[in-house]
């Protein structure tokens, strides 16, 4: 009987991303806490355009969490401190933004596309 293949150990590095033109980094962490001390999946600091996603989590946890705040950081791009954005600009700033982040895929980590043709 053949033994079950192990999944995949994914390194996760550090990498760069344009996000309205701007340069982002993305790093992966072993401790993402809140101010409180409270645990987090990951964050988006738009004052430095950085991402941080929490380490050690299941990759479908890990790209959700990166997607989510990749979201953040593109209602950061195009909202210029306007939090109060209408539904039409919202599909705009998606449709344009993972444009941008598709015009990169050959750049990014191919995990972020697993599953995508």
């Amino acid at each position: 009987m053949a033994s079950k293949k192990l999944p995949e150990i994914i390194e996760l590095k550090p990498f760069k991303l344009k996000i309205g033109g701007l340069t982002w980094q993305v790093v992966f962490e072993d401790k993402l806490v809140d101010d409180n001390d409270n645990p987090l999946c990951g964050c988006c600091d738009a004052d430095r355009y950085l991402i941080s996603i929490q380490k050690n989590m299941m990759m479908v946890t890990t790209r959700t969490t990166f997607y989510h705040e990749l979201g953040h950081a593109f209602l950061s791009a195009v909202s210029n401190g306007n939090d109060k954005l209408e539904e039409e600009h919202v599909a705009e700033l998606v449709g344009r933004g993972f444009n941008e982040l598709l015009a990169q895929k050959r750049k990014l980590p191919a995990w972020l596309f697993e599953g995508i043709s």
